[in-house]
């Protein structure tokens, strides 16, 4: 089992793997990658670095010998081409920097419903946090949130939103304060909600023309929730405000075209729709898979959301994001665990052939022309959880490559 663990900067050893420093915005561009030069640990110093969280392996070779020998399961074999292999010690860290923003998100929130202070200082440095991560590798959060799961928890929804949501300001220039706003207003947007009827909110019918009204209220709520917070400026109330606001006017809850809508809140918008599409909600009775949720904001593209935004946020997220599960040409199934910049039809899989689940052989469609995607599959349809498959293949790679040391 892995995890991370935080060490001083002058405790870093040749072959550590450092996924993370406690100060943001440090150009460190050996992140996911066995050390091989201390010199590094200057240059941390330098920029006032005290701390960072290495990659560590929690269990002895012994032990995971000794699991392996109990494990009665037939065992999976990975077959893997040298030239299509992924960085699989950046992705795994990745993800455990992602459920651990998620534990801090949910801590700092925990007393809201009880009527309680928000822990705002928290939610600030979860906030910084993502920044940073996201600065050097924006596709690997974004998808790495998204290989978690899609849940209605509203927590797991919150921190998904604010990762998709700084990754595609960065990518279409937001920087500075106002990316810093961007993410709280991501992670805050649905805290109006704590005022709506939770037999609205939890309704599974559609619902009536007076319970949808007092569901649009929402992000005029969230102002009154906020304003007795000092460090929640009024920059991140009006980002929130106007999240579902549409570049054609048919938004709420002021009905404003595009002219007047704030560039965070459309970046908002996007980010909170599609994380919205993908699971059940009043305002989306039945949940999507990741290739209609795609197509549903690109086909709002130049009405509900603002066309340059969506095209840059579907250059981000890829047709099939990582953790997508999809029937193949030949038969069988594929689990996307890399996209292709350059056509988003043809990833990286983790193919498993019908007659063999357990052989999984990493496959860039790329190379391989004759194998095409046919469809996407909803989870539902599966009796295996790809999420799954993909975290075990990221930590047979990691003992791989860290071996290759």
């Amino acid at each position: 089992m892995a995890a991370l663990k935080r060490i001083g900067v002058w405790d870093i050893q040749l072959g550590m793997v450092i996924v993370k420093c406690d100060k943001a915005g440090v150009p460190f561009n050996e992140y996911g990658r066995p050390l091989s030069n201390l010199g590094y640990i200057h240059s941390l110093h330098d920029y006032g670095v005290e701390h960072v969280y290495i990659w560590s392996e929690t269990e002895s070779t012994e032990k995971k010998e000794a699991a392996k020998k109990d494990d009665k399961t037939k065992a999976v074999e990975y077959k893997v081409a040298k030239d299509d292999d992924v960085n699989a010690i950046l992705l795994s860290s990745a993800a455990e920097l992602v459920h651990m923003l998620k534990e801090n998100f949910t801590e700092s929130m925990a007393g809201l419903k009880m009527g309680k202070a928000i822990d705002t200082p928290a939610i600030v440095d979860v906030v910084s946090d993502i920044i940073f991560m996201t600065s050097d590798n924006p596709e690997v959060f974004t998808k790495i949130a998204l290989s978690e799961g899609m849940t209605k928890d509203e927590y797991t929804h919150g921190l998904n939103v604010c990762i998709n949501a700084v990754s595609l300001g960065q990518a279409v220039g937001i920087k500075g304060k106002e990316l810093h706003d961007l993410g709280l207003a991501g992670l805050l947007h649905d805290i109006g909600k704590v005022r709506v009827p939770e037999q609205i909110l939890n309704k599974k019918a559609n619902l009536s023309e007076y319970e949808m009204a007092a569901l649009k209220r929402h992000p005029e709520y969230a102002g009154q929730v906020l304003q007795r917070y000092d460090n929640i400026g009024e920059d991140v109330i009006n980002i929130i405000y106007q999240h579902h606001e549409c570049c054609d006017g048919s938004g709420y809850p002021s009905g404003i075209n595009a002219q007047y809508i704030l560039k965070p809140s459309k970046v908002l918008a996007i980010a909170e729709a599609y994380n919205t599409i993908l699971t059940y909600s009043p305002e989306f009775p039945r949940a999507f898979n990741n290739t209609d949720a795609i197509k549903k904001i690109y086909a709002e593209a130049g009405k509900k959301y603002q066309a340059d935004i969506v095209k840059t946020f579907v250059s981000i997220m890829g047709v099939y994001p990582v953790g997508t599960a999809v029937t193949l040409s030949n038969g069988a199934i594929g689990i996307v665990c890399e996209v292709n910049k350059q056509d988003q039809a043809r990833p990286k899989i983790l193919m498993m052939p019908k007659d063999s689940p357990e052989k999984i052989e990493l496959v860039n469609l790329k190379t391989h022309p004759a194998i095409k995607i046919v469809k996407e599959i909803n989870n539902t349809e599966l009796n295996i959880n790809p999420f799954e498959i993909f975290n075990n293949f990221l930590q047979d790679r990691i003992t791989h490559q860290v071996q290759k040391i």
